[in-house]
């Protein structure tokens, strides 16, 4: 069973229909799991990932999948109990949906006066703003986050509160939680003492900026997210590959206190039936019968899927793949413009190159079961987690042997110099041609893609906890 308590002076008990007409302005959930006794171990995790997914597939990032899908083990870990600080009740009901599924249909919720105070005002001073706003055109770009949307406004200041307020003690207790757990954001800047967990996924916008767009953020986030690491706290990592990177970008940590664990794919990544695949090639354009290569991911520079295109040009003026497609499924993402001119420029090219466009979960595994092999060129990754979907699927890989992809891959996949064209398009034509060695690549892949679960992902990071803690671990 689970609950979701938050705790202050006051207290209503709602249900979740009610709930969802009503926004409250803070709340902690806890999600428990099996519990023994009192004897649960108390994660405070920080929800701003799931928070920002929870309404919509497209914000669901790699970054999400792996929060969720961890959030999900400890919801379910036997002697485990889960509390997200959050200010978004209606959220929260979403992430159940998409999530745990099973929240019970009655459950205790208090009210912080102080922030509900806080909030009020803000709300008040809203029209205010607004007309200052009109009569000072100059002033705009500063009032903006505030003026331009009162949700977002209160969000983003219920986020500051969460994480200022987070560590308040229940009655008669010494601390709110047994560890502290960011999935993604910086630690607090407060402390209770308690050992704290901080989630790195990569440096790459540190380490190579050129891959990022400048006004993104990115370089920004990562060095708070860095300069939060004080000498006590703990670094979950999720290669190591990262965890060298980090370790040698901050000479100041430790590398006792950086530790690794690798994430896994969900079940449903598996190969998939005729008529799934058929479904799946009518929704997305793909025509019935023909052979592709298949990229997934956010196009952008990082993922090289401009030289994933150049290797496919150079392969059907071979001959030899006269009637392969090449699909890249995912958004649009930046500095790809050139390949896009690219494509369009070569009538070839524009005939056969497939942009998809985003796709959904759901279609995913049948995306790669059908396809003839999973080209993965990318300069840089945290993990590679689409290279262990693909595996999972029974489909052949090609990818790159820097980063933490020799470690994703291991001897199953074929490994190239993502920044030599040649190398992949004979990866590509090997695949194609040479079907013993496909079949081998297929069945390498789905024996070391098994070695990739959520459940050791989630054992990982409970025996890491343990270990913060100095106590045996009795969870995995």
């Amino acid at each position: 069973m689970v609950l979701a308590v938050a705790e202050s002076a006051f207290r209503c008990t709602v249900s979740l229909a009610e709930d969802t007409r009503r926004t409250w302005p803070w709340s902690i959930d806890r999600c428990v799991g099996s519990r023994t006794g009192d004897k649960a171990l108390r994660i405070v995790m920080d929800p701003g990932v799931l928070m920002s997914a929870a309404g919509g597939g497209h914000a669901r990032t790699g970054v999400f999948r792996v929060a969720s899908e961890l959030l999900r083990f400890l919801h379910g870990a036997p002697g485990v109990e889960v509390v997200l600080p959050t200010a978004d009740m209606a959220r929260i009901n979403s992430l159940n949906h998409v999530l745990l599924r099973d929240f019970p249909p009655d459950f205790a919720r208090y009210g912080c006066p102080p922030v509900r105070w806080l909030m009020r005002t803000i709300d008040g001073l809203l029209p205010h703003a607004k007309q200052v706003n009109a009569a000072r055109p100059t002033k705009r770009a500063r009032l903006r986050p505030f003026v331009s949307d009162g949700a977002y406004a209160a969000g983003r200041l219920a986020l500051l509160l969460q994480r200022a307020l987070c560590w308040r003690a229940r009655p008669g207790e010494d601390t709110l939680g047994d560890v502290y757990l960011s999935a993604c954001d910086p630690l607090p800047d407060a402390s209770s003492g308690v050992p704290r967990l901080a989630t790195v996924y990569d440096i790459l916008p540190l380490t190579h900026p050129e891959w990022f767009p400048q006004d993104g953020g990115h370089h920004e986030f990562l060095t708070k997210l860095v300069m939060s690491v004080k000498e006590d706290d703990w670094v979950l990592t999720i290669s190591e590959a990262t965890r060298n990177e980090l370790l040698a970008y901050c000479p100041g940590m430790r590398r006792s206190q950086v530790v690794v664990s690798y994430p896994g794919a969900r079940a449903v990544f598996s190969p998939q039936g005729k008529e799934e695949c058929r479904r799946v090639r009518e929704r997305y354009g793909i025509p019935a019968g023909v052979p592709y290569f298949l990229g997934v991911s956010t196009i952008e520079i990082r993922k090289n899927f401009a030289r994933a295109v150049e290797a496919f040009a150079r392969f059907l003026q071979s001959g030899e793949g006269a009637d392969s497609w090449l699909v890249l499924a995912g958004a649009k993402g930046w500095k790809t413009g050139e390949m896009y001119e690219r494509v369009a420029a070569d009538p070839l090219l524009s005939e056969r190159v497939l942009f998809t466009g985003y796709v959904s979960d759901e279609d995913l595994p049948a995306l790669y079961s059908d396809a003839l092999c999973f080209v993965y060129p990318s300069l840089g990754e945290g993990f590679g987690l689409p290279v262990v979907e693909a595996m999972r699927c029974g489909t052949a890989v090609i990818t790159s042997s820097v980063s933490s992809l020799p470690e994703v891959a291991g001897s199953a996949a074929e490994l190239v110099d993502p920044m030599d064209v040649g190398e992949i398009e004979a990866a590509m034509r090997v695949l194609a041609t040479d079907s013993t060695r496909r079949e081998r690549r297929e069945r390498e892949g789905l024996l070391q893609a098994a070695a990739f679960t959520w459940e050791r992902f989630g054992n990982g990071v409970l025996e890491i906890m343990a270990r913060m803690r100095e106590v045996p671990c009795p969870w995995s």
